[in-house]
């Protein structure tokens, strides 16, 4: 019973096998004392069922060793709450793999805050999927530090939408590097708002290909400066 589970020392806790730690319900596992919560090991961690993962609470959460947070699956994370994914400290999300980020998903990536995504390595954004990356809010996206927002790869700058594309501030619309440029669809450059485009430097705009300096639409062409077409030409040439 949820009573018996929250009476569980630190010895009791260790002698709980996979099958009874898989077999914990969300309300026994919320249960579980600061004391008896951390004696559970990391292969213990792994055996919490998705449904168990639910029950963890924001001082459980904030509490768990980076050992232990080692031993929850891609499963596991993506069963966590948006409330309990809100609970992860910087330190917990800097210290997830590549695999373990792979299981966040859409509602649980917008549940994240600003602080916990300037707490994300280079490595783990590049990491993301192009489905998570056209899952973060415009917000998310202008909060990345400027090493982040360098780390985002061409295939992840290929999968932004127009929305999130046009969302972006013109400090981070002139900090794509020629490599993430190369990522850019010929759709996407035709979405390109007024705004974005003025923000576009003329290094950027050197850098596009000639399909992708063919997509502009005579609307967009006709915002463009004469030292950013002088940039274009001189790219195209």
């Amino acid at each position: 019973s949820t009573t018996q589970v929250a009476g569980l020392g630190t010895t009791q806790v260790g002698l709980l096998d996979a099958s009874d730690v898989g077999s914990l319900t969300p309300s026994q596992i919320a249960a579980l004392t600061s004391t008896g919560f951390g004696a559970l090991t990391p292969t213990q961690i792994t055996a919490l069922s998705a449904a168990g993962v639910t029950g963890l609470t924001e001082s459980q959460i904030t509490q768990m060793t980076l050992t232990q947070l080692g031993g929850l699956t891609t499963e596991q994370i993506g069963a966590l709450t948006t409330t309990g994914i809100g609970y992860l400290t910087g330190a917990e999300l800097a210290a997830m793999s590549v695999t373990q980020l792979s299981g966040l998903v859409r509602m649980q990536l917008r549940a994240l805050s600003e602080s916990q995504f300037d707490a994300l390595t280079q490595t783990q954004v590049a990491s993301l999927s192009a489905t998570q990356i056209a899952n973060l809010k415009s917000t998310d996206l202008n909060g990345f530090e400027p090493t982040q927002f360098e780390a985002l790869t061409s295939t992840q700058v290929g999968s932004l939408t127009p929305t999130q594309l046009n969302s972006l501030n013109a400090t981070m619309m002139s900090s794509f590097t020629d490599r993430q440029l190369m990522g850019l669809t010929v759709t996407q450059v035709a979405s390109l708002s007024i705004t974005s485009i003025s923000a576009l430097t003329p290094r950027e705009l050197m850098a596009l290909n000639g399909a992708q300096i063919d997509a502009f639409t005579p609307t967009q062409m006709a915002s463009i400066t004469p030292e950013q077409l002088a940039a274009m030409q001189a790219g195209s040439s």
